[in-house]
């Protein structure tokens, strides 16, 4: 679904009390393209959506997100690109994060 859905706009809407937040407009630190779906390398590149979301909620911060925009030999591993988001959540005082690969 692109980012002007009737359902992301739903699924985001801080009105909802069961709302969650697009990983990508939390993070301080955004790196890679700004679309996720490339049909193998057939859509141009500047035609190309995003369509693919990492979501989060619960007063979860997300530290960094990612799009991995990668090839192997100059072939597409997948028609969608691979999200990363990094995040910490704080608790009664101490941080539980991840950490990345």
């Amino acid at each position: 679904a692109s980012p002007e859905s009737d359902v992301i706009k739903h699924v985001t809407d801080p009105s909802n009390p069961e709302h969650l937040t697009d990983a990508r407009q939390a993070s301080a630190i955004v790196y890679g393209p700004a679309w996720s779906f490339h049909d193998f390398g057939k859509i141009p590149y500047d035609k190309r959506p995003l369509i693919d979301y990492v979501f989060v909620r619960n007063g979860l911060k997300v530290l960094r997100y990612g799009v991995l925009a990668e090839t192997e030999n100059n072939a597409f591993l997948s028609d969608h690109m691979y999200r990363y988001a990094l995040g910490s959540l704080a608790t009664a005082g101490r941080v539980i994060g991840t950490k990345p690969p």
